[in-house]
């Protein structure tokens, strides 16, 4: 399993008609499909470790963006049970 900053479209069950976009850490199946996701926060123990969350925020802005309805859905691993939303 591995995961990187994605951008993903998020849709709040509260207001249907309403959707986002939000950075987030997303985890991929050995099969190498999106399974899950969770906020990220940005933090570190230096003002490097910030720098670097911050670039591989940037860096994500040129993938595809995933949806959190269709992207997700059944692919959620089974062994960790973290982040998957």
């Amino acid at each position: 399993m591995y995961w990187n900053h994605r951008v993903v479209r998020i849709k709040d069950k509260a207001f249907p008609d309403e959707e986002f976009l939000e950075i987030q850490e997303v985890y991929y199946n050995e099969k190498d499909q999106p399974c899950g996701y969770c906020d990220p926060c940005v933090g570190g123990d230096s003002l490097e470790e910030i720098k670097t969350q911050i670039e591989r925020f940037a860096k994500c802005l040129n993938d595809p963006i995933l949806d959190s309805e269709i992207d997700f859905v059944g692919k959620l691993y089974d062994e960790v049970d973290d982040c998957g939303k």
